[in-house]
């Protein structure tokens, strides 16, 4: 076995281990993107909550004002008679 040969085993190994770290580096990074995913998804829906909340006290307080204001009138054509 020459020095050649022992050169090339270890280019060889060498590219093996470089392989493996790649294969390694996008299955960590599709890992980590299932997970940013799940969280972005978490944070829509989050979000989506809160806008339905923020709408539905609107409704509740524009509703409030209009009893308010027009609870107190006559409901009927004036009045007299």
């Amino acid at each position: 076995m020459s020095s050649l040969d022992i050169l090339y085993y270890s280019l060889a190994v060498g590219f093996l281990a470089f392989v493996a770290f790649g294969c390694f580096a996008f299955y960590q990074l599709g890992l980590t993107l299932i997970v940013l995913r799940r969280i972005i998804e978490e944070i829509q829906n989050i979000v989506a909550e809160i806008l339905a909340f923020k709408n539905s006290l609107q409704r509740g307080w524009w509703s409030l004002v209009a009893r308010l204001v027009g609870g107190n009138q006559p409901k009927g054509g004036g009045g007299n008679g």
